[in-house]
């Protein structure tokens, strides 16, 4: 399925990913990594 979708995205401009519940964790950590990089960047 993965591979059968690759071809639209290669076509599509801007892509949006529209994740799923089964990506919460993934979802969780990226929001996580990306509040500690702000707080680097800021001092906090």
């Amino acid at each position: 399925m993965i591979e059968a979708q690759q071809p639209i995205l290669n076509l599509t401009r801007s892509p949006t990913v529209m994740p799923t519940v089964h990506d919460r964790g993934v979802t969780i950590f990226n929001k996580i990594v990306e509040k500690l990089s702000e707080d680097e960047l800021t001092g906090k």
